[in-house]
């Protein structure tokens, strides 16, 4: 697709009359025209701005809705595609809706999906995963599923895997059981292993030794999910343990101690900061933490790991 026909009836939509996080939505064409730049400064800057008017800190808009046809068809049309389906999964992942109907920005990036969905055999792995992120959030189960079933079928790239695998999970947490389970396999990649693992949380499968001894093995974690688009997952450790403390059983609770206690007596100082980390999260969510993981919950702990800045 010719990206000037990507932008055909850009100026015919009432943009004046649209808000989004900083009021008239009448910038939005410039914008817009600024991202077709190519791989300049301009472009990385118009990519900056739509995250901060039309999804800005997550919250979308009526302008938002306006905009997502014009960002489908620059994704369709090789216009730094996988930010811009990045961008197009956030507004559908988004729930903090501001002046729009309930559902709105993600129906209409779900009306994209036709246009969307054959990006899951671009040559390019970062749109391959970046499709499969966006498809995972648009609640279109008979539109998605079995174009991320297909492709999961001959996909080879690891972390594309680990994305297609969350989406599945996302779409139908049944169907995609068996799916995370196999995933399990220790001969597999690492990425995916985790990602199976964090599924199996996410479908609300039961936490097995399996689950425990696979997590374990892939410590540290944090940099197998670094390429990973959920920000909610950028702990896999703590990501488990948060889990796994919310179910609110007793088994669980103790499934979590016993994740904490095993990662924090590993020798490694790398995985023992992860661990530290998750503890004392842990010990913000549950009275039982600080008992079960003294002396880890101390307040002098948390200066093995500095807080992460988003």
């Amino acid at each position: 697709m010719d990206l000037a026909d990507a932008l055909a009836g850009l100026d015919d939509r009432p943009w004046a009359t649209l808000r989004h996080a900083y009021g008239s939505a009448e910038d939005v064409p410039a914008v817009l025209r600024a991202l077709t730049a190519g791989d300049s400064e301009a472009a990385g800057q118009a990519l900056h701005e739509l995250y901060g008017n039309i999804w800005h800190q997550g919250t979308v808009y009526a302008a938002t809705v306006e905009v997502v046809p014009f960002l489908a068809r620059l994704a369709a049309g090789g216009c730094r595609s996988a930010d811009v389906l990045v961008l197009l999964g956030s507004i559908a992942e988004s729930e903090d809706e501001h002046e729009v109907a309930h559902g709105a920005c993600r129906a209409a990036v779900a009306a994209q999906l036709p246009l969307l969905l054959p990006l899951l055999d671009d040559r390019d792995a970062q749109v391959r995963q970046a499709t499969a992120w966006l498809a995972g959030h648009t609640d279109a189960r008979d539109e998605t599923w079995p174009a991320l079933e297909r492709r999961w079928a001959v996909e080879g790239e690891p972390v594309v895997r680990a994305e297609l695998l969350a989406a599945m999970t996302r779409v139908d947490p049944g169907a995609s059981a068996d799916t995370a389970t196999a995933a399990l396999e220790p001969t597999g990649p690492a990425e995916l292993r985790l990602a199976a693992v964090l599924a199996r949380l996410d479908a609300g499968l039961p936490w097995t030794a399996t689950c425990h001894d696979t997590l374990l093995s892939i410590l540290p974690a944090d940099d197998l999910v670094a390429e990973r688009f959920d920000e909610n997952q950028r702990e896999p450790l703590q990501t488990a343990v948060d889990a796994l403390l919310r179910r609110d059983t007793d088994e669980e609770r103790e499934a979590a101690f016993g994740l904490l206690a095993a990662a924090l007596a590993l020798p490694e100082p790398e995985i023992r900061a992860e661990a530290v980390w998750a503890a004392d999260h842990a010990c913000m969510i549950s009275r039982a933490a600080p008992g079960a993981c003294s002396p880890s919950c101390s307040p002098s702990s948390t200066i093995l790991r500095p807080r992460r800045v988003s």
